[in-house]
């Protein structure tokens, strides 16, 4: 790519800073106000509605600010002092305002006003805060819950401070009364002029010699119900210079998380770089601590601003994705998703015996029961996929003890599988909607208009997608190698009998031979939904597909209409329903992408596996930090289109999009462990823009490696191993989505 000006930044007009539940959202001036998601979101709830700093009565000019880290920003401020207000240049006579803020259970603000004129001077300075404790759903609408907030001024042990308090109690939905309390408490750590508390915010008088300084530092810390999150560890922190609980946690994971290197120096090869380390800092920022599954399992929220929370699907497909970083995902995840396994029949919360959660949301319309997000089942993706990564986590640690506590909710999800997911009795699973305020569409795209029919109509529920069999598919094959390794020879041989049985039938039903394609999925009368969609991609990296189809839905994909040069739209630009801005209808998502590129790969088709993996590190080189969003939009690459949009609410950093960077690498190198008998295999193919890349600290069961790859001058790729730590054995074999394949492959290296 030549030199471009090119930079892209999701959701234009807010400035985003999050660490582990908490959120702050601002405006381009630095301050909560204006934009309708600005504020400081904990738990889904936003604490903060509204705070601007005031020097003398006005607001200072944000100069220049950026996040420093994830969860840090920096902002300069400039102003004049009141007797010089009629000057023209501020700069020239600068009262220069610093803040700097911290997130973490709360908010840590530290404000430094320096005077840079050569006299002395006062100057009143004013924080001005408000809170009305919104669901992250009623940012954008009506208020949905009553609710009854308080503000004021409390002296105690602790000295002066501002509270709000939020108390709610209500009558949900699903006819049980619930109660609500949510409240902020804003102190002054340090000053160095005395505070003045009131219900609107606080005020310093600041006292500045010629070249003078002020300082202060103020306390945001939320609570939920009667938990208080408290800042104490990160206040200590800050104060010593050390640093804090998270942060050192959050250093420990990156240490001994895999990483790249390379000797080239090129523009992509260094934006290859640039992309795996930023998916890696990211899906690290994105750790839920309180969901942790002690040392061994790390649990991720979706997405920022708008998923800090549990998604059955993101995490599942984050933690396999990015499993050569970090297989801690993946018993995070699986372990997180195992506290809220379905139980009993809720229609209100599309709930069913052993399904497999779709989210968990902490804020008020869940916790009042207004909606069933606080607990919702309405999604099929999570129960398909549970078992196929209980399996993967198997391939990555060998850890009998950790995989066996799993089993019976793999098992369950098994069985909600073919009992409550066949609706229409034809052993394939379909999803429909039971809840009133429950998503209609449960597949992979979950959005309420992305499943239609090749003439632009809504399909309508019972729905059986095609990518809901591959999944399930890929779970009851990879599930039953499981089975067999810990001994249930039996119910292995049955699941794999099933497996077989509905790969067979799926290519049967499934396949369009006048489209030389998958089919999206079938409708409630059994029909096909004969549109041409990016579905199809998942049944080629599930192993489903009959192989001799694999080249004509392989060259398919990259086709133009589905093709953007990007990446692979969700839905054909020559469907009538074709709407590149629209969330599943003709958008590129990155998760989907390096799913692609990991199935082209195992398939062999290498040519369009390095075609897709250039396009999609090449749209990660347009955005800020090289990190790509959620999804954009599906506009041809050309001259017209130099860049896509991007969906208007996007997450960035969102946890998918960051495992999709660490895939594609994966798909690059074609590693595929088996660590129950200390083997992972390689498969690489390394493409002339990235002729050379050293994976380092690759962690398979009790073992460590670091492995060089590079492209020989005939095109074929080499490998060697630099460092070894354990009884890895790496060897080369031809990648296959067969998950029996693997382990006679890994038998065969060992012997040999």
């Amino acid at each position: 790519m030549s030199e471009t000006l090119i930079g892209l930044t999701p959701r234009q007009g807010q400035v985003t800073v999050s660490r582990g539940r908490t959120v702050l959202v601002t405006a381009p001036t630095g301050f909560i106000e204006s934009d309708v998601e600005a504020g400081l979101w904990a738990y889904e709830t936003r604490f903060v509605s509204s705070a601007r700093w005031l020097v003398d009565g006005s607001a200072p000019r944000l100069v220049t600010s950026s996040p420093v880290e994830q969860h840090s920003w920096l902002g300069y401020f400039i102003t004049l002092p009141e007797e010089r207000a009629a000057d023209d240049d501020a700069a020239q006579q600068t009262l220069e305002l610093r803040i700097r803020r911290s997130v973490g259970e709360g908010l840590l603000e530290e404000v430094v006003l320096h005077n840079y004129t050569q006299s002395p001077t006062e100057v009143s300075l004013r924080l001005e805060l408000e809170a009305d404790f919104d669901d992250w759903a009623e940012a954008r609408g009506k208020k949905r819950y009553h609710r009854r907030i308080t503000a004021e001024v409390h002296d105690d042990l602790r000295g002066r401070r501002l509270v709000f308090d939020c108390r709610a109690e209500q009558a949900s939905d699903d006819g049980e009364r619930r109660t609500l309390h949510r409240r902020l408490v804003v102190s002054v750590e340090h000053s160095d002029a005395p505070a003045k508390f009131d219900v609107g915010g606080v005020a310093f008088v600041a006292r500045l010699a010629a070249q003078g300084t002020f300082r202060a530092a103020i306390a945001y810390e939320v609570a939920i119900g009667d938990i208080a999150l408290a800042l104490a560890a990160l206040e200590a922190a800050r104060a010593s210079g050390a640093p804090d609980l998270w942060e050192r946690r959050t250093a420990d994971l990156e240490l001994t998380s895999a990483k790249l290197s390379s000797s080239r120096v090129d523009e992509t090869s260094a934006g290859v770089l640039k992309a795996f380390e930023r998916a890696r800092r990211d899906l690290y920022a994105l750790h839920l601590f309180d969901l942790d599954d002690g040392p061994r399992g790390v649990a991720l929220s979706a997405g920022v601003p708008g998923y800090v929370a549990l998604f059955g699907r993101d995490a599942l497909v984050t933690a396999w994705q990015a499993a050569l970083v970090d297989s801690r995902l993946m018993a995070g995840a699986l372990g997180a998703l195992a506290r809220y396994v379905g139980t009993r029949i809720d229609d209100y919360r599309d709930e069913a015996p052993h399904k497999i959660v779709h989210e968990v949301q902490l804020g008020p319309l869940g916790s009042l029961g207004i909606t069933p997000h606080g607990r919702y089942y309405g999604g099929v993706s999570s129960s398909l996929e549970y078992p196929a990564l209980v399996a993967s986590l198997w391939h990555w640690t060998g850890d009998v003890a950790l995989v066996r506590r799993l089993l019976p909710v793999a098992r369950g999800a098994l069985e909600w599988a073919a009992k409550d997911g066949d609706l229409l009795g034809d052993g394939f699973v379909e999803y429909q909607c039971r809840s009133p305020q429950g998503g209609k569409n449960q597949g992979w795209k979950d959005s309420g208009d992305a499943i239609v029919h090749a003439d632009g109509s809504q399909v309508s529920d019972p729905i059986g997608t095609a990518e809901m069999q591959a999944t399930l598919y890929a779970s009851k094959m990879s599930f039953s190698e499981l089975l067999a390794d810990l001994g249930e020879k039996d119910e292995a041989v049955h699941l794999a009998n099933e497996a077989g049985e509905l790969r067979k039938r799926f290519n049967d039903v499934f396949w369009m031979p006048d489209e030389n394609f998958f089919a999206m999925g079938r409708g409630p009368d059994g029909r096909l939904i004969q549109s041409i969609a990016s579905n199809a991609g998942h049944v080629l990296a599930t192993g489903i597909a009959d192989p001799s189809l694999v080249p004509k839905v392989a060259r398919r994909l990259l086709a133009a209409d589905l093709f953007s040069g990007w990446g692979i739209r969700t839905l054909s630009a020559a469907h009538p329903a074709y709407d590149p801005w629209s969330y599943h209808r003709g958008s590129v998502w990155p998760a989907e992408n390096a799913l692609f590129a990991y199935g082209l790969s195992r398939w062999g088709r290498i040519d369009e596996m390095q075609e897709l993996a250039h396009a999609q590190f090449d749209a990660a080189m347009l955005f800020e930090h090289h990190r790509l969003p959620e999804l954009f939009t599906g506009h041809p690459r050309d001259a017209v289109h130099p860049f896509p949009g991007i969906y208007p609410r996007a997450n960035w950093p969102q946890s998918w999009s960051s495992s999709a960077i660490v895939l594609l690498v994966r798909a690059l190198l074609g590693v595929a462990p088996y660590a129950p008998l200390d083997v992972v295999l390689v498969d690489p193919h390394l493409p002339p823009w990235l002729p050379e890349i050293t994976l380092h600290e690759l962690r398979v069961g009790k073992s460590v490696a670091t492995i060089r790859f590079w492209r020989r001058q005939d095109g074929e790729t080499d490998f060697e191993v630099l460092a070894s730590d354990g009884p890895l054995r790496v060897a080369r074999s031809a990648a296959s989505l067969d998950a029996h394949g693997r382990k006679r492959r890994a038998r065969e290296s060992v012997q040999s």
